[in-house]
């Protein structure tokens, strides 16, 4: 029992970083097209 209960820690840390890494990604990429957007529209 005690076992599955590591497994599953260690399963839901692994899942919660991904979801993480995914929302810098994301929010890093919107704000990189918005930029570039914006850039353009000013010139």
């Amino acid at each position: 029992m005690n076992y599955f209960l590591t497994t599953r820690a260690q399963f839901l840390d692994f899942i919660y970083i991904c979801r993480v890494i995914f929302h810098v990604a994301a929010v890093n990429g919107i704000s990189l097209s918005f930029n570039k957007h914006t850039s353009a529209v000013k010139k």
